[in-house]
């Protein structure tokens, strides 16, 4: 988006990049746009051998507010613009158990892609080719392929086990894309419903899921699919996906038209389990 001068931000990425030493990296939804076609309100780096020290410099050269996740070796920063730009080291992670938050370390960037989510969201691209010409594509998973296909698909059997929240962006994704889910994904998200696994993640990460899904244009047919596939029970299965709009309406307004409808004990659970402030109510 022009207001966000993300071509800038790239820009200075590069000169970042020849700065530090460090080798930069655009990931993730704004590949994945930008292959689309679509514009993308995100902007995510990965930095080897570290992100961490990039955020920093990103943070004394634009300001803003920079939020620093050691742990994870993830920061974020939010421009006095209101525009985040999310920067990591590359890194491998671990899963300790299943919907356990990840033990991460640095590694490659190939070997980042294939930590991801899904292939769409597992292409890079070096800042210095970020134009996108097609043979810059960083593609260690066939990202590539199944937008070329139109698919939604996990990189491996036991990613739903390690983060069930993907079983809630699967469906996201594909409603926004009108892409299809992948055979063996499908089976492999069904398996987790079956299991019961998003019952293990924390009401905070539902509640930014069920957030993000209110944010998205086709929030109304999200919902209902999140009906089909038998999740949505894990935001609250009282919803009354009917009581709002199928055309875009801002995220507000349709989290307290479909609140409208509860009783207001019903209200109260709700806002309480998903930790959402009380003016909803």
């Amino acid at each position: 988006m022009d207001i966000y001068k993300i071509d800038v931000y790239i820009e200075l990425a590069r000169k970042i990049e020849k700065e530090t030493g460090c080798d930069i990296y655009i990931v993730g939804g704004y590949v994945r746009d930008k292959i689309l076609g679509f514009k993308s309100i995100d902007l995510d780096f990965v930095a080897s051998p570290n992100g961490l020290e990039v955020a920093e410099i990103f943070y004394k050269k634009l300001g803003g507010k920079l939020t620093v996740y050691k742990k994870f070796l993830t920061a974020s920063l939010k421009l006095k613009n209101g525009f985040v730009i999310d920067i990591a080291t590359a890194r491998q992670e671990e899963y300790p158990e299943p919907a356990s938050m990840p033990v991460v370390y640095p590694a490659k960037i190939e070997d980042d892609l294939k930590r991801r989510d899904f292939t769409i969201n597992a292409i890079a691209t070096p800042v210095t080719n970020y134009k996108l010409q097609i043979t810059n594509y960083i593609d260690p998973c066939g990202g590539l392929e199944d937008i070329k296909n139109r698919q939604i698909r996990v990189l491996h059997k036991d990613s739903f086990t390690d983060d069930p929240t993907r079983i809630l962006r699967a469906i996201r994704y594909a409603c926004r894309f009108d892409f299809k889910i992948e055979k063996n994904t499908h089976n492999w998200m069904a398996s987790a419903v079956k299991k019961d696994l998003l019952s293990l993640v924390s009401p905070p990460r539902i509640r930014d899921e069920f957030i993000k899904t209110l944010e998205e244009k086709k929030a109304k047919k999200i919902l209902k699919e999140f009906e089909k596939q038998k999740v949505l029970k894990y935001i609250d299965k009282n919803l009354k996906i009917s009581a709002i709009s199928s055309k875009s309406e801002p995220m507000e307004i349709r989290l307290k038209k479909l609140l409208e409808p509860l009783k207001n004990k019903q209200k109260t659970s709700f806002l309480k389990k998903l930790q959402l402030p009380s003016k909803y109510s």
